[in-house]
């Protein structure tokens, strides 16, 4: 064999070691893609029920925080409404005594006036008696 042949030998056998790796690596390119598939599908999965898990961990959450509020809001518009209706009673009891006291000063007054009339009706006989 001459070189020529041989490098043709040789030639020959590069190409068929290129075919030969093309084909192994087709072959594991193939298994590390479906691997890689099933592992992708594993973990959306995975993921699927872990999102579903926290849906309903946060519905759960956000009946009870509803719940709470409800009942904080209830109680507030109840202490809302008493103090309302000591405010008006105590609006009463204030419109009472400022009456009350109305009354009295007028009272007062035509007392005062009374008494007026009384001293300058005892002067006016102290002035005949002099």
């Amino acid at each position: 064999m001459d070189n020529k042949e041989l490098l043709q030998a040789i030639n020959v056998m590069f190409a068929e070691f290129g075919n030969s790796m093309d084909k192994k690596f087709n072959a594991l390119e193939n298994r590390i893609d479906s691997k890689l598939d099933a592992l992708e599908s594993r973990i959306d999965s995975k993921l699927d029920a872990l999102e579903s898990r926290i849906d309903g961990k946060l519905d759960a959450l956000e009946s009870r925080i509803d719940s709470k509020l409800d009942k904080l809001e209830s109680r507030l518009v109840e202490k809302i409404e008493e103090l309302e209706a000591r405010n008006a009673e105590q609006h009463i009891d204030i419109k009472d005594s400022i009456l009350n006291v109305e009354k009295e000063v007028r009272f007062i007054k035509y007392k005062l006036n009374k008494t007026d009339e009384d001293v300058f009706e005892i002067k006016d006989y102290l002035k005949i008696i002099k």
